[in-house]
């Protein structure tokens, strides 16, 4: 009888990260039924870090002669073109994907059971100080208020909804009519849409709509060119309603200039009614 029969061994031959990420891609990252498979979103971003940051540096590397103590010390002097150094999220996600990435190769027994070089890489999320210049914009109540009396309709009703359920923005703008239950005070979050394509979300789940808030929505519906239930709530009029718009064609920095607050006073949030959860508001508000 041959104990290890019912295990057998994948080739233990050498093999390149390049080859790894090439594997990882087609077999796990971009493979699976609607169901198991990741979001769009999640695919296009995972390939991305792989292509302009993974793969340039240690993709020539053979997998076992990636050391956890390297990889810490590229992340710690990771920088930009112009030196600036790249920021500690975006790092860690750099982490992360080689965790997966590696994770797979063990997955196939391209390596052996616990022989993922990133587990032992440090790498924390948490934000550096930000310098004067980057500090956000805090809006007083008044200021809300002010910002809101210049709003549309509809860029009212969609600064109002991110506020108030803390959607991201591919979500807001994947929304449908049918997605409203006006009667129950709930919103359905089922897909979302990134770079134009129409995907399902990280985590489908409903959200509660303060009243207001859903007072504001109907108003809108009722005015809106296109608010049949299969409708999206924030259609192109350039498709003819065809597609939602996009984030990068209603977005835009600087509208209208407003004050800069010193840090610690009132946050933006103080324009909306107590009990709702909020976003602090920045500088990027809809063009109308």
């Amino acid at each position: 009888m041959t104990i290890n029969e019912a295990s057998p061994k994948a080739a233990q031959h050498p093999i390149s990260v390049s080859a790894l990420i090439k594997h990882y891609i087609e077999h796990e990252l971009c493979a699976g039924d609607e169901e198991e498979a990741k979001s769009f979103a999640t695919q296009r971003t995972n390939q991305d870090f792989l292509r302009l940051y993974i793969t340039p540096q240690w993709g020539n590397y053979k997998l076992r002669e990636v050391r956890s103590v390297a990889v810490e010390k590229w992340l710690k002097n990771f920088t930009k073109e112009n030196g600036e150094p790249y920021s500690r999220p975006t790092k860690a996600k750099i982490r992360n994907i080689m965790s997966a990435v590696f994770n797979h190769a063990i997955h196939y027994e391209f390596l052996p059971q616990g022989m993922n070089p990133i587990t032992l890489v440090r790498q924390t999320m948490k934000r550096m100080r930000m310098r004067v210049p980057d500090v956000p914009d805090v809006l007083d109540a008044k200021e809300v208020t002010e910002l809101f009396t210049r709003l549309s309709p509809r860029d009212r009703v969609m600064v109002l909804l991110d506020a108030t359920t803390g959607l991201r923005r591919s979500e807001l703008i994947g929304l449908k009519w049918s997605d409203v239950d006006f009667e129950q005070l709930e919103l359905s979050v089922t897909r979302s849409v990134y770079q134009s394509v129409v995907g399902r979300c990280k985590i489908e789940a409903s959200r509660k709509l303060d009243p207001w808030v859903a007072e504001e929505l109907l108003m809108w519906k009722r005015s809106a060119p296109y608010n049949q239930p299969d409708n999206w709530i924030f259609a192109s009029p350039r498709t003819k309603g065809k597609k939602p718009y996009q984030p990068d064609m209603i977005l835009h920095p600087g509208n209208p200039p407003l004050r800069r607050s010193r840090p610690g006073s009132p946050s933006a949030s103080a324009g909306i009614p107590s009990g709702t959860h909020s976003r602090p508001c920045s500088r990027w508000v809809v063009r109308t």
